[in-house]
């Protein structure tokens, strides 16, 4: 990201006046441009009175010393052979100012020193920083940082020879340019990418709009998308204008998106919300600057918000810190303002910069980049967790090489499950200067969240209409998660949740049937993605036809106070119009009972008693013959309203309520096993199983997706729906696949063979539904679910199967 103070180039030095000017002109121009920073435009002039002077070390180490501040790794690099020859010749009375000055000061070894750093040379970098330390004194400006670049480079040599377990690949020329591309930011189910580059538009419109300093195209954000695991042509935002702009960080729904802006030098945070993505084009709001809690007349240049939204880390340059930029941070007020910044504190901020920081969806491990923590080169990226039971952050954790570079590595953001990371390097070979790269963090620990990750999909349209909305609730505390908006391009919104927690979702759009369901995410320490396509009809009108048989029925109750049986209380039987019928007592179990009532008529029973304590404490229990519970409205205190069992003449059985609505019988089909193994460890919950009609599992050997459509429990399945359908008109279906973490060559990824399972089960029911002459509008899947899920994989499938194959199925629920 460019920080740098912006000078504006007033004319341009025509070549040919330059090559009539004297050596001395040359070389005073020169000094001139590197006065002001000016390094890109000095170089060329360096180097042409270097041409006829090849062995003037003064003129070497201006050259090298061009080099060294490029922003360009490579540059940077090729300044070797430029030191090594400004040190032959030295001198501790060094005129910078004299044209005819032909020796290099002592500074030349110090960064000689670093030239060999950036060239993995550590043990010719320490001897040259070693070198230059003899020859100044500890007042000199350099003398601590000297004595720290020797440290760095026995750090970055021990860091080199101990690589960590990575593997990098670059995000591909579709995405990178041979222009810098830099500081990514990733949605959470990695569906995009935004990030900065400073490369020529596809008009040339800015062919001529460039920093005088560096003499580079003026930085822009762009996004590209992930389609089938491809990145797509990047598209430039609609917020750039002629000025930097410079993506930093991502709210965790994907919706705001934090930007820096330059203001002159001055550096200030911004962040702009997603207003619309109609079309698949995405719309951003005019970027608002942040308040004076978080920008001041100091340097800020990077900004993140906990994933629950209530506190806001940022760096600042401001007075009062440990050292150069530190990181900081505010608290939400319940007025919505942020609070007095406090500083992030001494195991985080040191002596001298940090930058770069980025939170985890996990909202308790922070990675920053930092040059004051022990390096490999310049900054490095840092990982520090929070433990809350000391109120403190665990010591900084060098992330090693070749995360870390010998040169400066500042933006990385990772994966909700901590195994792949995202960040701008530059390498040999890349596409030019620094690209965008992915990192596989093998021996990285998972974390404990879930990714869910939803899509609407609708029976009549292409994308989410007016009012689509999903509401997240955790059920273990009552707090709103959330309330996701699917984007219009993919119908799709991420969420994270919590271990150990059970959530209410309500999927909603206007004019269409709501979708409701709880689920629980399981304690395990483990990484989880849930992926789910939920498919919203519009809104029935009027109701179904109901099958009535004339069958007699025997009820039996139970009434409880409070969890204790009552006996000896008076219950009657009311006919439609509450008029008695038959009183029966309660025994001391609590147990009463009324014998052969017509399945074609609504009955009440009323509880036969003024004692308000026990109208208020009843809990009534309703039981045909079979014992089966029999559903029932509460009418008034002590009033109940039911009506009794009806059975099909088919093989589903269902009961009528009072209001006319079908309650069926859950029916299960016998479960595949694996080579005579089951897994009911692995079936579903009751929670899961309330409301539906009929179910289905398959459990998977390795790698295999498909159910055999001759399968005797299949096809018999597949008649009760056909069946269901005859009855009622519709069935609604929802099929659950998973993946276990095995890791799969055939597929490539272990999401693959989950979605394979899912949807091809999906095409396999469309298929035997339309043979059976079934329409389309009469089957619906409303929700497909996708899922990670077991262990982390330890290498040891062939002898721990089971521990994997329990979470390899699909499942189908008909309701």
């Amino acid at each position: 990201m460019k920080k740098t103070l912006s000078f504006v180039c007033l004319s341009f030095i025509l070549l040919s006046t330059f090559a009539q000017k004297s050596y001395k002109d040359k070389f005073q121009e020169a000094s001139n441009l590197m006065e002001e920073k000016s390094y890109k435009t000095a170089l060329p002039i360096w180097k042409n009175l270097l041409e006829e002077n090849e062995d003037n070390s003064n003129l070497n180490y201006q050259v090298g010393i061009c080099m060294i501040n490029s922003a360009n790794n490579q540059v940077k690099a090729e300044s070797l052979p430029y030191f090594k020859k400004a040190v032959t010749n030295t001198s501790a009375s060094y005129d910078p100012s004299s044209s005819k000055e032909n020796s290099a000061p002592i500074f030349a070894f110090y960064f000689l020193g670093i030239s060999q750093h950036l060239n993995f040379m550590f043990d010719e970098a320490i001897a040259n920083f070693e070198e230059f330390g003899s020859k100044i004194t500890n007042k000199n400006y350099l003398y601590e940082d000297n004595k720290r670049r020797i440290e760095m480079a026995k750090y970055a040599k021990n860091s080199v020879e101990n690589p960590v377990n990575i593997e990098i690949t670059n995000l591909g020329d579709q995405l990178n340019s041979e222009y810098p591309d830099y500081s990514p930011v990733v949605r959470i189910d990695e569906s995009a990418i935004y990030y900065t580059s400073r490369r020529l538009l596809e008009d040339s419109s800015n062919i001529d709009r460039k920093e005088f300093v560096d003499g580079m195209y003026y930085e822009d954000i762009y996004v590209s998308y992930n389609d089938d695991d491809k990145w797509t042509k990047p598209e430039r935002l609609n917020i750039n204008t002629t000025g930097h702009e410079a993506t930093i960080n991502l709210s965790i729904d994907g919706r705001t998106l934090y930007i820096y802006k330059d203001d002159n030098g001055d550096g200030n945070l911004y962040y702009s919300n997603l207003k619309s993505d109609s079309a698949g084009i995405e719309i951003w709001s005019d970027p608002k600057k942040f308040g004076p809690m978080v920008n001041s007349k100091s340097y800020e240049t990077h900004v993140a918000i906990s994933p629950n939204g209530k506190k806001l880390w940022y760096v600042s340059d401001r007075e009062g810190g440990y050292g150069g930029k530190d990181i900081y941070f505010c608290n939400l007020l319940p007025t919505g303002d942020w609070a007095e910044p406090q500083n992030a504190g001494a195991t985080i901020n040191t002596s001298g910069d940090e930058d770069g920081v980025f939170i985890h969806p996990d909202g308790v491990t922070m990675y920053f980049s930092s040059n004051g923590h022990t390096s490999i080169g310049g900054y490095d990226i840092f990982k520090a967790e929070y433990n809350e039971d000391s109120s403190a952050w665990t010591k900084p954790e060098n992330l090693g090489y070749p995360i870390n570079s010998v040169d400066d590595d500042v933006f990385f953001v990772t994966t909700p499950d901590g195994k792949r990371g995202y960040f701008s390097s530059f390498k040999e070979k890349g596409y030019g200067d620094k690209d965008i790269y992915v990192i596989q963090l093998f021996d990285a620990k998972e974390t404990g969240l879930t990714l869910y990750t939803g899509e609407f999909t609708f029976v009549d349209r292409r994308t989410p209409p007016e009012g689509a909305q999903v509401i997240i609730t955790d059920n273990t505390n009552g707090e709103l998660v959330g309330i996701y908006t699917p984007r219009q391009r993919d119908g799709k919104f991420s969420s994270i949740l919590q271990p150990n927690r059970s959530y209410h979702l309500i999927y909603e759009a206007d004019d269409y049937e709501s979708y409701v369901e709880d689920i629980f995410v399981s304690s395990d320490d483990i990484y989880q993605e849930i992926y789910k396509a939920i498919r919203l009809k519009p809104v029935r009108v009027g109701n179904t036809a109901e099958v009535v048989l004339g069958e007699k029925e025997n009820i039996n109750g139970l009434l409880t106070l409070s969890g204790t049986k009552k006996g000896g209380v008076s219950i009657d039987l009311l006919d439609r119009n509450k008029k008695l019928i038959s009183t029966s007592k309660t025994d001391n179990a609590g147990v009463f009972n009324f014998e052969e009532l017509d399945s074609d008529s609504t009955y009440y029973i009323r509880i036969n008693t003024k004692n308000p304590e026990i109208l208020a404490q009843s809990k009534i229990v309703i039981k045909n013959e079979s014992g089966e519970s029999m559903p029932f409205n509460k009418i008034e205190e002590g009033l109940f309203q039911f009506t009794p069992t009806i059975k099909t003449n088919g093989t589903l059985e269902y009961m009528t309520r009072a209001d006319g609505k079908r309650v069926y019988k859950t029916k299960v089909f016998n479960i595949e096993a694996i080579d005579g193994v089951e897994y009911p460890e692995s079936y579903p919950t009751e929670k899961e199983l309330e409301g539906v009609i009929v179910y289905f599992q398959k459990f998977f050997p390795y790698n295999v997706k498909d159910i055999d459509e001759n399968n005797k429990q299949f096809v018999s399945f597949t008649n009760d729906i056909a069946e269901l359908i005859k009855q009622r008109g519709y069935a609604d279906i929802i099929i659950t696949s998973s993946a276990s973490k095995v890791p799969t060559k055939t597929w490539k990824k272990n999401s693959i063979i989950s979605s394979k399972r899912a949807y091809d089960t999906k095409a396999l029911l469309e298929r035997v539904m339309l043979k059976k002459g079934l329409k389309p509008s009469q089957f619906n899947f409303v929700d497909v679910n996708t899922l990670i899920t077991g262990p982390e994989y330890k290498g040891d499938y062939l002898t721990n199967k089971r521990v994997y194959e329990k979470h390899q199925y699909v499942r189908v629920f008909i309701k």
